[in-house]
């Protein structure tokens, strides 16, 4: 069996969902709005069993990685670990 599938813990889901909107609150659609001109996009959203799910953003830059929370700000840079 191929590696990376043993890896990828999203059984068949994409990184980023097309029904954004049943994930997002309207406080992170405004805000993932603003924060789009300065370069953020949605890197990926984790969606824990039984847990809301955390939207994960990144910079243009590449280097910046910040965590979108349910009230629309945005945490820069957090103690969050990535698989590669």
């Amino acid at each position: 069996m191929d590696e990376a599938l043993l890896k990828d813990k999203r059984n068949g889901q994409t990184p980023i969902p097309t029904n954004l909107k049943d994930y997002l609150s309207e406080e992170q659609m405004m805000s993932l709005n603003n924060l789009s001109h300065f370069g953020w996009e949605i890197f990926f959203i984790r969606r824990p069993a039984f847990k809301n799910p955390v939207v994960v953003l990144l910079n243009s830059d590449g280097h910046s990685i910040g965590i979108l929370g349910d009230d629309g700000k945005i945490q820069v840079d957090p103690d969050i670990v990535i698989r590669s």
